[in-house]
C-alpha cells in the first residue's frame, strides 16, 4: 500500500498483530512496536480496505498508544462481548527484576485505551518471551528464554490477568531450558513447544509435547523431534485446519544467511513440519517433519502472528452485552461518554444511559497505566469530573462494572 512503507516496527517475530476496528466494516488496526533508541513504544496504524478499489490504504499511520519498551510477544484476543478486542503485550527490561509486567489495551468503537499495567511476578521481563493462547481464549501460557512456563487466566470481560499454575520456574543460572514458541492442541489438553535447548545437550533444538491434564506436567514431556545446526528452531502455530505447523530456518554454516542467497534451497527452508493429529498423545499425534512443501518459497524462524478471528462472545457472561440487551450499541457511545471531549481546562461530565450502580468505583489512569484517581460514584446518570490538576494528554476512565472510556485533557 502506498501509505504503508513506513509503519513502525522491527524485524522480530511477534512484534506486530492486526485486529478489526470495532464498529467499522473493512477497517483494521495494525499494532506494532519499536524497541530501538529513543523511539521505543507501541504504535497503531489504521488501514481502510475500501480504498484504492478494494486494495486498501493507510488512513492513520504510527499513532503511539504505549510508551514502554515491549517484548517480542505482542498478541490480541477478542473481547467477551464478541465485538471489541484486547491487545496484550509484555515489558522488556533486563534490569527490572522479576516484575513480569503485562500491558493490556482495550479496543472499542470509541478507540484504543491507554495500557493497563498488570504485574504478575515470578519471571524476568526479557526480550524473548511468548504468549500462547488456549483455544477458548480464557487463559494463556507464558514461556520465556530462561525456561519459565506458567499458565494464566484471562477475563475477557474485564481484561484482568490472574495466575493459574506455575509449570516451570524461571532459571537464574545454567540456562539449559530455553523455550522459543508454543501452541495448544485444538482440545486445549496438549501443548507443543519448540526450544533452543532442553536438558544437558545445549547445541540441540527440540520439539516437545506436554500433557497439560497430567498431574506432573513437566514429567509428561514427550520428545517429538531433535535437531541441531544448521537447522534452527522456529515458530509453532495451530492452523485453522486444526493441525499444528512448525517452521525452521536453515543456518548457513560459517556465513550470515539472511536473506537467503538464491542458491540456498533445501528441504529445511522449503518445507514446514506438521502435526496432523495434535489432540493425541505421543507418536499418535502423527508428526511429519518437513512434509508440507511451500511451492518454492522459503521459511525462516517465524509464522504469522494472527489473532483468532473465529473466537466468539462469552455467551451468558456479564459482558455479552451485544446479545442480551444490557448495554446499548457502543457506536453511538451513548451508554457511557465524556462531554466535552477533549475537556477544556480539564473539566467535563461523565454521562451514562443508566444510573451508576451503588458501589461503582471510577478510576482515572494515565497513558502509562498509573492510577491517579479512585472514587465512588453516586447513583446518578451524570458525574462532573475535574481533571484540571492533570497535565494535558490522554487518560483512561475505568469503572468497576467493566466499562471504559478515554478522555483528552486539553
Amino acid at each position: 500500500m502506498p501509505g504503508a512503507d513506513s509503519i513502525a516496527g522491527v524485524q522480530w517475530y511477534n512484534e506486530i498483530t492486526i485486529t478489526p476496528r470495532p464498529g467499522w466494516s473493512n477497517r483494521y488496526y495494525v499494532f506494532s512496536y519499536i524497541s530501538l533508541f529513543t523511539t521505543i513504544g507501541l504504535y497503531c496504524t489504521e488501514v481502510d480496505m475500501t480504498l484504492r478499489g478494494g486494495l486498501g490504504d493507510v488512513v492513520d499511520q504510527n499513532r503511539q498508544v504505549g510508551q514502554e519498551e515491549y517484548a517480542d510477544c505482542l498478541t490480541a484476543i477478542r473481547h467477551g462481548n464478541g465485538r471489541d478486542w484486547w491487545v496484550i503485550g509484555k515489558m522488556s527490561s533486563q534490569s527490572s527484576g522479576q516484575t513480569n509486567r503485562f500491558y493490556v489495551l482495550e479496543v472499542t468503537p470509541s478507540g484504543i485505551s491507554p495500557p493497563d499495567t498488570q504485574d504478575m511476578g515470578l519471571a524476568s521481563d526479557l526480550d524473548i518471551q511468548r504468549i500462547v493462547w488456549h483455544p477458548d481464549g480464557n487463559h494463556f501460557l507464558l514461556i520465556n528464554a530462561r525456561g519459565f512456563m506458567c499458565e494464566y487466566d484471562f477475563d475477557r470481560c474485564s481484561g484482568q490477568i490472574s495466575q493459574r499454575r506455575l509449570i516451570f520456574p524461571e532459571q537464574t543460572s545454567g540456562y539449559n531450558r530455553i523455550f522459543n514458541e508454543g501452541a495448544f492442541s485444538p482440545n486445549g489438553e496438549l501443548l507443543y513447544v519448540s526450544t533452543v535447548a532442553f536438558g544437558s545437550t545445549m547445541d540441540h533444538g527440540y520439539l516437545l509435547q506436554f500433557n497439560l491434564s497430567a498431574t506432573d506436567v513437566p514429567g509428561s514431556c514427550d520428545t517429538l523431534d531433535v535437531f541441531y545446526p544448521p537447522i534452527g528452531t522456529g515458530a509453532v502455530r495451530r492452523g485453522p485446519d486444526g493441525r499444528v505447523y512448525f517452521t525452521r530456518a536453515y543456518e548457513c554454516p560459517g556465513v550470515y544467511c539472511y536473506p537467503y542467497p538464491d542458491s540456498v534451497r533445501n528441504y529445511v527452508n522449503q518445507n514446514l513440519s506438521v502435526i496432523h493429529q495434535p489432540d493425541l498423545d505421543g507418536p499418535a499425534c502423527d508428526y511429519r517433519p518437513f512434509s508440507f512443501y511451500l511451492g518454492g518459497k522459503r521459511t525462516y524462524y517465524g509464522l504469522p502472528n494472527n489473532a483468532d478471528y473465529s473466537l466468539g462472545p462469552l455467551a451468558g457472561s456479564p459482558c455479552d452485552t451485544l446479545t442480551n440487551g444490557m448495554q446499548q450499541d457502543a457506536l453511538s457511545a451513548s451508554y457511557l461518554e465524556v462531554f466535552p471531549n477533549p475537556a477544556p481546562r480539564g473539566r467535563c461530565l461523565l454521562r451514562s444511559s443508566a444510573p451508576f450502580g451503588r458501589g461503582t468505583i471510577l478510576q482515572v489512569l494515565d497513558a502509562s497505566g498509573n492510577l491517579l484517581l479512585n472514587t465512588e460514584l453516586p447513583p446518578a446518570t451524570a458525574y462532573p469530573l475535574d481533571l484540571s490538576a492533570f497535565s494535558p494528554g490522554l487518560y483512561l476512565l475505568r469503572l468497576s462494572d467493566g466499562r471504559r472510556v478515554r478522555v483528552v485533557v486539553g
